[in-house]
C-alpha cells in the first residue's frame, strides 16, 4: 500500500521526528552501555538483563511507574536495552553512569528537545524552523557520538507510514510521562499542603497554650504583688 502524501510542513516534522526518535534513543542507549560499566568496558547489550538485576535494589526506589518497572524487571522473561525509550533511558543514565558534565548536558539537550517536538500542536514545521531544529539536533547528536554519515541518511529517507505511526505512537508516550510526572507533582504538593495545614493547627494550639500561660503568669504575680502589698499595709497599721 502507498503512503499516504503529507504536505512539505508536515513532512518536515515527521523527518526531524524520525531522526530523533530513532537515532536519539540510540545515541542516549550507547551513553548508558559505554558509562555504567565498573571496569571502564561498554556494557554488552545480552548482559544487560543481569546488569539490572544487580541495580534492582538500587533501582526500584526511585519513583519509576509501573510500566517502567515491567521494562526493567519483567514478571516473564529478561530486560532489554532496545525496549527501553529515551525517558527511561535518561533515568538509568542519571542514576547508574558517571559521566562527564558535558555528555550529560547533550543527554538533557536532547530530552528536552524531544519535549518540545512533543508539544507541537499540528505537527507542522516551516522551513526555516526545519533547518534551524535540524540543525541543532544535529549537534547534539554528533556530540553524543553519532556518525554525521548517520545523520545525512535521515536527510534524504524516504518517511513512510510506518515511520509515522512510529512517531506518533513515541509523541503519545512522551506526553502521557509527561502527564504521569505532573499528576506526580500535583500529589506531592497536595501532601505538603495537608502537612503544612497539620503545622498550621499545632501552631495555634501552641500560640493559644502559650496566651493561657501568659495569662496565668500575669494572674499570679498579681496575686503575689497583692500579697506583698497586703503585707506591708498590716505593717504600717501596727507601727502606726
Amino acid at each position: 500500500m502507498a503512503s499516504k502524501p503529507y504536505d512539505k510542513e508536515t513532512e518536515n516534522y515527521y523527518r526531524l521526528c524520525c531522526l530523533l526518535f530513532e537515532a536519539g534513543t540510540e545515541a542516549m542507549r550507547q551513553v548508558f552501555l559505554k558509562h555504567v560499566s565498573d571496569d571502564g568496558q561498554p556494557l554488552p547489550p545480552n548482559q544487560f538483563h543481569v546488569f539490572m538485576k544487580q541495580k534492582k535494589n538500587h533501582l526500584i526506589q526511585k519513583k519509576l511507574y509501573k510500566t517502567q518497572r515491567e521494562l526493567l524487571f519483567p514478571s516473564e522473561g529478561e530486560a532489554d536495552i532496545n525496549k527501553l525509550d529515551m525517558t527511561l533511558l535518561n533515568i538509568l543514565i542519571s542514576n547508574l553512569c558517571v559521566c562527564g558534565d558535558e555528555e550529560l548536558k547533550k543527554v538533557t539537550d536532547l530530552k528536552n528537545f524531544r519535549n518540545d517536538q512533543a508539544h507541537k500542536k499540528d505537527y507542522r514545521i516551516n522551513l526555516a524552523e526545519f533547518v534551524r531544529e535540524w540543525s541543532r539536533l544535529s549537534a547534539i547528536l554528533e556530540a553524543l557520538g553519532v556518525n554525521r554519515v548517520v545523520i545525512d541518511d535521515y536527510a534524504n529517507k524516504n518517511i513512510n507510514d510506518t515511520d509515522r505511526e512510529m512517531i506518533i505512537t513515541k509523541i503519545q508516550q512522551v506526553l502521557e510521562d509527561l502527564k504521569e510526572r505532573v499528576g506526580g507533582v500535583e500529589e506531592r504538593v497536595d501532601g505538603m499542603d495537608e502537612r503544612v495545614d497539620g503545622m498550621d493547627e499545632r501552631l495555634e494550639i501552641v500560640e493559644q497554650t502559650q496566651h493561657d500561660l501568659s495569662n496565668k503568669m500575669m494572674r499570679l504575680e498579681n496575686t503575689e504583688e497583692n500579697k506583698f502589698l497586703s503585707g506591708r499595709l498590716s505593717s504600717l497599721f501596727i507601727l502606726s
